[in-house]
């Protein structure tokens, strides 16, 4: 702990503060990295040109990784406190670590995924009590266009009018579609003692000001507790079939996934969603059943677990077998909202 509010002490300037991508020779950010494991995270890891390893700091819960890739390379201290909700702190550059960061969670080999925050939770933790909307980020790309000229937005706005100008943006009907957030600027604590946080929808926390370690933690605590919570409710729901009496009972639920926009070629929108090299990290046989309604079969590239989905022009319904993990819903889910329709919707998650 004093290690981190020793980075936070290397205050930057309010011209600092906004800038979006950290310069060397300027005073790093606190960084902390919210992820998912389905797997015993090893103490040599060696995949590729990943390499790291971990080691004991004499608490249990807490170890040191490093990580390297080519040129890059970071210290990270490692929160075991959950072991499937695991957060990396650090203050190295983020060039570095969003990169290694990006590396371990795509290596098939350990079992690990970013968090996926939906819209819905972004705006919910930033209303929470003790916390202080204080600026947000849209971004959005249409990887499903059928051409080239695909749409595409970014607007950040950060300040005590970030509201209003949050509520302008919102107001247009036209760009509706195309409001996903990537972040919301968060403040904690007195005026003289608080952080000011950019949450991001893979899960990063970056300290933008403040020297208030608490209120850093804090809110890292909070966000790891109410994803936790969404991604194990999730779960609940999973299809499951147990034998009583000789009568086979069958529990469960399809979570409905809806769309303001209607997908005008479904084949041409099952051959982007399923590729593997997508951000949907999904792959799957199709089946089509009629001109407006497939199945899909799909494997899972994180857990190489099944979904199992079903899709017509305004609406994907998806089911999750027994051993299946809620946090592959929640990647399909704020993927579609960044690079399909933003407005899209899951009422079994967020009523």
């Amino acid at each position: 702990m004093d290690y981190l509010e020793g980075i936070m002490y290397a205050e930057m300037t309010e011209e600092e503060e906004e800038l979006e991508v950290e310069r060397r020779g300027k005073p790093p950010e606190l960084k902390s990295y919210l992820v998912e494991s389905n797997g015993l995270l090893q103490s040599t890891i060696q995949s590729s040109e990943l390499h790291g390893q971990i080691e004991d700091t004499g608490v249990s819960d807490i170890k040191i990784l490093n990580l390297s890739s080519g040129s890059h390379s970071a210290g990270f201290y490692l929160d075991l406190k959950d072991k499937r909700f695991l957060v990396l702190h650090t203050g190295d550059l983020a060039e570095d670590t969003h990169r290694l960061i990006k590396e371990l969670t795509y290596s098939p080999e350990y079992l690990l995924d970013r968090a996926w925050i939906p819209t819905h939770m972004l705006q919910d933790i930033s209303k929470l009590p003790g916390n202080q909307f204080n600026g947000f980020g849209l971004q959005y790309l249409d990887v499903f266009a059928p051409t080239e000229e695909s749409d595409e937005l970014d607007i950040t706005a950060s300040g005590n009018i970030a509201d209003r100008a949050l509520t302008a943006v919102m107001s247009e009907s036209a760009l509706r579609r195309s409001l996903s957030y990537t972040k919301t600027r968060i403040r904690r604590g007195t005026p003289l003692n608080y952080a000011k946080d950019d949450l991001m929808w893979d899960g990063t926390l970056s300290v933008r000001s403040g020297k208030s370690i608490d209120d850093h933690i804090a809110l890292v605590e909070e966000t790891r507790t109410r994803y936790k919570d969404l991604v194990e409710g999730i779960e609940k729901y999973r299809l499951t079939a147990k034998e009583v009496e000789g009568t086979r009972h069958l529990g469960g639920r399809a979570f409905n996934l809806t769309f303001d926009r209607t997908i005008d070629d479904l084949e041409s929108f099952l051959d982007r969603l399923l590729n593997p090299g997508s951000a949907f990290r999904l792959w799957g046989i199709k089946s089509k059943i009629d001109a407006n309604y497939y199945q899909v079969l799909a494997l899972d590239l994180h857990t190489d677990g099944q979904m199992d989905l079903e899709i017509s022009t305004n609406l994907m319904r998806v089911y999750l077998p027994a051993a299946a993990c809620g946090n592959s819903l929640l990647r399909l889910f704020v993927n579609l909202q960044r690079y399909f329709d933003s407005r899209t919707r899951c009422e079994e998650i967020f009523s």
